[in-house]
């Protein structure tokens, strides 16, 4: 809040150009118009000089108001807040990450992007596989490779095959899963093979779509 109002303000800067540009004059003026007494506090004469020179640039006697950029926070100090919450958390949002150090998302993602050199890289998510899923799975491979060749499996017949599961236990959703880092860490984040979930299956083949269906138990080949 300012300690003299624009009517005081007004007032001395007027009472000094009266007064044949006289300081002392003005502030006298300015004690007998507002009836102040002998230890009443007046503005000074510095401070009467700063208005008369605010005046004579800009026709008012108020304090200029700040020009330029505004500040930025992207100051040394917190770049180097960031660095260490990115090291100790690399997988915390950016916006929950903005939050807990009080600055906005968009300063946050400037810094470190432009700053740190920082990447958000996506978490693969995978089937955790048991030792002898490779085994199978080499053999399946071969198995139909051989069968395609023959002709025992025409490929106009096929139906290719898809599903998506929906995880009721609380698995989080890849698309939102990021580590920042400066170079792809390769994390991966492995899950049970058996989660609670519902699926959604459908096939495409050469005549056409089949599905989409709703499970709530494991998809077989019955």
């Amino acid at each position: 809040m300012e300690k003299w109002t624009a009517v005081q303000r007004a007032f001395i800067v007027k009472a000094f150009f009266k007064n044949n540009d006289s300081y002392i004059s003005a502030i006298r003026a300015f004690r007998k118009h507002f009836k102040l007494t002998g230890k009443s506090e007046v503005p000074s004469r510095p401070t009467v000089k700063l208005w008369v020179k605010n005046f004579e640039k800009t026709a008012h006697a108020c304090k200029n108001k700040p020009t330029g950029r505004k500040r930025s926070v992207r100051t040394p100090e917190t770049t180097d807040r960031v660095r260490h919450s990115v090291q100790t958390t690399p997988t915390t949002s950016i916006r929950k990450r903005a939050l807990n150090l009080k600055i906005k998302p968009t300063s946050l993602q400037r810094i470190l992007s432009e700053d740190l050199s920082f990447h958000p890289y996506k978490i693969l998510i995978i089937q955790k596989l048991q030792k002898t899923d490779f085994v199978r799975r080499k053999s399946f491979a071969e198995d139909m490779l051989t069968r395609i060749d023959t002709g025992e499996i025409p490929l106009n017949s096929l139906l290719f095959t898809d599903e998506a599961h929906f995880y009721l236990n609380g698995d989080v959703n890849k698309q939102n899963m990021r580590y920042w880092s400066t170079e792809n860490p390769m994390i991966i984040h492995e899950k049970p093979l058996h989660s609670a979930k519902l699926t959604v299956w459908m096939g495409v083949a050469k005549f056409g779509i089949v599905g989409p269906y709703v499970f709530d138990e494991t998809v077989n080949g019955e």
